[in-house]
């Protein structure tokens, strides 16, 4: 991956296994289990400027995927690989009406959603219930 005037850094995919078990045993951990594979990973260039939430950062790129990075904590780590679970559960049961699930990533203490890019977001959750988001 890399930002816009910075250098290219390189983050892993995660195997279902792992998520798995991260959700059976609470431990959420940046680049366990990760997967190191011979082909190279294709670059993604994010935009310059990422939507803020409350558990990361999501940012668009320039070949149709969005990345959301969660924020450094345990609690963000979590939600976020609660969400890989709930979109790769989506993509076996073949539902057509979400984004691709492409994976879940992780490198040193980041982790990362990578999500085919499905166009315009709301751009506050704010005025949400905990129900709606």
């Amino acid at each position: 991956m890399q930002s816009p005037g910075s250098e290219p850094f390189t983050m892993s995919r995660v195997n279902d296994g792992t998520i798995d078990e991260m959700l059976e045993t609470g431990q959420f951990r940046p680049g366990v289990g990760v997967v190191t594979d011979s082909d190279p990973s294709p670059l993604l260039i994010l935009s310059v400027s990422g939507l803020e939430g409350a558990s990361g950062t999501v940012h668009a790129t320039t070949s149709g995927t969005v990345v959301k990075f969660a924020h450094r904590t345990y609690e963000a780590w979590r939600s976020l690989v609660r969400e890989a679970d709930m979109y790769r559960t989506l993509m076996e049961r073949h539902v057509s009406s979400v984004p691709v699930f492409y994976g879940l990533f992780a490198s040193g203490a980041d982790l990362a959603l990578v999500l085919s890019d499905e166009g315009s977001t709301l751009d506050t959750f704010s005025g949400l219930s905990l129900l709606q988001r």
